[in-house]
């Protein structure tokens, strides 16, 4: 039997930045998803563009990226696919909101110390349910795991959680969010220099756009990049699975 492949974290970082930025439209094509961002409504064509590629990538074409068409298909997949993102990322966040909110609003009304704390206690809750939601990794593999079957029940609920909590693969997924950290860096700087540029007062509205477009075409960039390195490690730990399954129908075979 082959030995069985490892998750190199720097290699599938590689790798993803490769299959995205080889296709020689990738600017224009980012772009495009870019300013479907900023119009926040929008965003479902950018998440329709990225399970595209990765159903594209499952089947074996990692490049080029997909062409910007098929208006409808995308929007139908991409509304499913942010439904992953509101379910394993926002809700959670909201959840913890209202809750800390209704618990601690006597507190935001009393003396300036009392709502000083409160409000530092929103704030530490509210980031560590965010760091959570992003480390666990529930969103991505939701997605590419949505791209291969089109099954939404199964990528929402109990299972789901059994993948990303099996301990036959689970170091593998960590490993893909230590990968794909990187990917985020240019866009979070964008974000930081577009939240200066909102509070100067008389900044040019035309380079405030312009640097918002720029966020959310790295950010985009970022998914993109993402989910290649998601599927690298997805598709190690089907073949560790498969092998587990394999030697345990084996030792039960030899031991009839």
């Amino acid at each position: 039997m082959a030995e069985p492949a490892t998750f190199n974290a720097y290699q599938s970082l590689r790798q993803a930045l490769a299959t995205v930025f080889s296709d020689r439209r990738w600017p224009i094509k980012i772009a495009i998803g870019g300013a479907f961002m900023l119009t926040i409504i929008g965003v479902v064509f950018p998440q329709g563009f990225l399970i595209e590629h990765l159903d594209n990538s499952r089947r074996g074409f990692r490049t080029p990226l997909p062409g910007w068409r098929q208006w409808s298909d995308k929007a139908v997949m991409g509304m499913l696919a942010a439904m992953f993102d509101f379910v394993y990322f926002l809700l959670p966040i909201i959840a913890a909101a209202l809750g800390l909110f209704c618990a601690i609003i006597p507190l935001l009304f009393s003396d300036s110390a009392a709502a000083e704390w409160s409000t530092r206690l929103i704030v530490a809750v509210l980031g560590s349910i965010i760091l959570l939601s992003f480390g666990l990794s529930f969103s991505p593999i939701a997605k590419i795991y949505f791209a291969k079957d089109g099954d939404i029940e199964h990528n929402v609920g109990p299972r789901m959680l059994s993948r990303i909590r099996n301990p036959l693969t689970r170091h593998l997924y960590y490993k893909a969010r230590l990968a794909s950290l990187p990917v985020y860096g240019p866009a979070l700087l964008a974000g930081a220099g577009l939240f200066m540029l909102i509070q100067r007062s008389g900044s040019s509205v035309w380079l405030t756009l312009g640097v918002a477009w720029l966020t959310a075409s790295l950010f985009f960039g970022a998914w993109l990049i993402t989910g290649q390195i998601y599927l690298a490690a997805v598709e190690i730990a089907e073949d560790m699975e498969l092998d587990a399954r394999l030697a345990e129908r084996r030792a039960t075979l030899s031991n009839e």
